[in-house]
């Protein structure tokens, strides 16, 4: 039996237990709150790090495909590897101004990125899956990308499968279905061996790390077809063919003369007896204690726990393994602004989550120190640290956890999952970026922080006070963090002035005025870290249809430039209206006609006024609003219905009819137009035929939303025009 080796651990996490480590490498104990403060102070406070290496890294493997989604125009986009560096420039930078984004993370302090790997991410016809796309080809380019800036230490995360594994699948890839053991065992290890060496071929240097397989605490190498080796819920038959995926490893290492750390990723329960059992299991049972070099941490802090929780399975793992670990998945919320742009399949969207977890771009700052705070200190003597998983996802076109074809091949079994999938980037409120590509200031407190270098800090709860879920209620390290600030990047960052975007808000009435403005602001200007503004509101008027709120940055604030810097934000009360167009012009119908819609359209498009009239209107409101940005250009078609030209997708697009209920219509349109698709579909309903009683319709245009055929956009508050129609029914 081999020695095991002193490495690094990667662990996924999901609820954390209570259990604390008393001091470094002892036994876990269950401690009481006030044990929690008194262990904080007594231990963790006192632990001295002497490693100042610090892995500040970022799982960026989508960043091919927004690259590709922004250039996209009449339903092309321009492919990655063809690129002008001007078309890479879509983010963001300090400055205000567009910038590369290997360059923006590399000056502050992201050294290291994580890429996944699929094996073929397309489907018989080549379609992509979505999902970024990485295949080998892919994510070379990436990394070529972050060598330009001096970023070359990278991870390279073995899928083994064609799209997505995690505990819940672990699909075979498609040329690997049917092969039988030792043909399967054959095909991981040269697959493994080909991709390294055309790593390296093309790239000049290796991986630092090779991740082999992805979350597998119940195996991988599943058969969808069952007609192939399965390793469904089976660590020791996983374990197995992972050793030939090292076998392929060792292979590259001779041959190239170059050594690359071996990692494997565990989910599962997070107490430091769930994740020993199942880390014991690979490494003994599974034979995989020869080759394991490092295991792999994902610690999402709303889903996983505390920063308490996490010490806890660190120093647990080092005890019993005699292993280091390092967090390989984090990322936290910014926002749970619901969004117009994208389809809600997060359920970090939904109003049940929000009640448990509050969050601001403070609570990021505090969150994300909390993890290297308490990695740092379970790991005093180690290279340690962690890597955001995709702080870059930024909406871009069609860009998404996945496309048709995608949510097809991963959810086989699941055909209903496949129908109401709703493709869309639901990560977006989880980066360092906003939705709008601006960076938060999160960015600067991962570049501040020093494992060793702490003189300058400053109280975390001074950025936010709130405990953000129910896990950091009793986590000491979060309760009395001091944000490490060595540089004072976050107050050299930017003025107050400069870090608000939206100063003007409309309100359909001053009560909702009263209930959601600072939400709202939060969300709006999620750049500005609410808990470092004053706010006056002396110039309130609830009777008034237009009032200021004045603001300003708070003397000597932690966030912003020294300087008296103001905003002033203009606050709208209009009232929501039965706002509308009337044809002038009666339009005849048969009772007995189904296509009644589109002889409506007939007879308006004959009548020059009425036409134009709609027109006008549909122009100016609903196509200029579709959600395509600054790269669309609009055009109305008559025919024998009315639609427009979709330069985004390329497709010619129709609007979509809402009949509604009562042909009087409703207060149901605010002052920019739109109309709620909640409440618009409460209020209205298809009709087959129409009815002598029908003597006038009531019908709201909105756009069709379709994310597969037109990308990311907004789809809950949509801007309508409203037109009634004067009918004449015959039988």
């Amino acid at each position: 039996m081999a020695k095991l080796k002193k490495s690094s651990i990667i662990i996924s996490s999901i609820v954390a237990s209570s259990a604390v480590i008393g001091a470094v490498g002892a036994a876990a104990v269950n401690l009481s709150v006030k044990d929690n403060e008194q262990w904080y102070r007594n231990v963790f406070k006192n632990i001295e790090v002497k490693n100042d290496e610090m892995i500040k890294g970022a799982d960026i493997s989508s960043y091919a495909e927004i690259l590709e989604q922004s250039t996209m125009k009449d339903g092309k986009f321009t492919p990655y590897n063809v690129l002008s560096e001007d078309q890479k420039n879509v983010y963001y930078n300090f400055d205000g101004k567009k910038d590369n984004l290997m360059k923006i993370l590399s000056e502050n302090g992201i050294n290291s990125i994580r890429l996944r790997v699929w094996n073929n991410p397309y489907d018989k016809d080549g379609n992509s899956y979505g999902g970024g796309h990485n295949d080998m080809d892919t994510n070379i380019w990436i990394a070529k990308e972050a060598a330009k800036v001096g970023i070359k230490d990278v991870v390279l995360d073995f899928h083994y499968s064609d799209f997505w594994a995690d505990p819940n699948r672990q699909y075979l890839p498609k040329a690997w279905e049917g092969l039988n053991e030792v043909e399967l065992k054959n095909a991981i290890q040269t697959y493994t061996y080909d991709s390294l060496t055309k790593f390296k071929k093309e790239l000049g240097f290796a991986p630092s790390i090779v991740q082999l397989g992805n979350e597998i605490t119940n195996g991988a190498f599943w058969s969808i077809e069952n007609n192939a080796p399965s390793g469904w819920r089976n660590i020791v038959n996983t374990a197995d063919y992972l050793n030939w995926a090292a076998k392929g490893v060792e292979q590259f290492e001779v041959e190239s003369n170059t050594k690359v750390k071996k990692a494997i990723h565990i989910d599962g329960t997070p107490s430091p007896k769930r994740f020993i059992e199942i880390v014991g299991k690979y490494l003994n049972e599974g034979k995989n204690k020869d080759w394991v070099d490092e295991i792999g941490i994902t610690h999402y802090p709303d889903w996983n726990g505390s920063a308490v929780k996490l010490f806890d399975i660190m120093t647990g793992l080092k005890k019993k393994f005699g292993l280091n670990s390092y967090v390989s998945e984090f990322a936290a919320t910014y926002t749970f602004d619901s969004t117009n742009e994208v389809g809600d399949i997060s359920g970090s969207q939904t109003k049940d989550y929000q009640a448990q977890v509050k969050t601001n771009s403070g609570a990021q700052i505090k969150l994300v120190q909390s993890v290297m705070e308490a990695s740092s200190k379970a790991l005093p003597n180690a290279k340690t640290g962690f890597y955001w998983w995709e702080p870059a996802w930024i909406f871009s076109g069609k860009s998404g956890w996945a496309t048709r074809e995608g949510i097809v091949y991963s959810e086989p079994l699941n055909e209903e999952n496949q129908k109401s999938f709703m493709t869309g980037n639901s990560w977006w409120n989880r980066g360092v970026f906003n939705k709008d590509a601006k960076p938060l200031p999160v960015l600067k407190a991962i570049a501040g922080y020093s494992r060793t270098k702490q003189e300058k800090s400053f109280d975390a709860n001074e950025i936010y006070s709130g405990i953000y879920s129910g896990f950091m209620k009793d986590d000491s390290i979060y309760k009395n963090l001091k944000v490490i600030d060595n540089g004072l990047f976050l107050k050299d960052s930017t003025t107050y002035k400069e870090a608000v975007d939206k100063t003007e808000f409309t309100y359909t009435s001053f009560k909702e005025y009263k209930a959601n403005f600072l939400n709202d602001f939060k969300n709006e200007d999620s750049r500005a870290v609410i808990e470092q503004v004053d706010f006056d509101f002396s110039q309130e008027n609830s009777k008034s249809s237009s009032f200021i709120v004045k603001s300003k940055a708070k003397e000597n604030s932690y966030m912003f430039k020294d300087e008296d810097d103001s905003v002033d934000f203009k606050i709208n009360i209009t009232p929501r209206t039965n706002k509308f167009i009337e044809m002038k012009n009666k339009i005849n119908i048969s009772s007995k006609d189904t296509g009644w819609l589109n002889e409506i359209y007939k007879q308006v498009i004959k009548n020059t006024d009425d036409l134009n009239s709609l027109i006008k209107e549909l122009k100016t409101t609903i196509t200029k609003e579709n959600g395509c940005h600054d790269y669309c250009e609009y055009d109305i078609y008559s025919g024998n219905d009315i639609h427009y030209y979709d330069d985004f997708s390329g497709k010619e697009r129709w609007y979509k009819t809402w009949i509604a209920n009562d042909s009087k219509g409703y207060d149901i349109v605010d002052a920019n137009n739109t109309i709620d698709f909640e409440t618009i579909g409460g209020l209205s309903h298809w009709r087959d035929t129409l009815s002598k009683d029908d003597k006038e319709l009531m019908i709201y245009f909105t756009k069709e939303v379709d994310f597969d055929l037109y990308g990311i956009e907004n789809w809950k508050d949509l801007k309508t025009v409203a037109v009634k129609f004067k009918l004449n029914v015959t039988e």
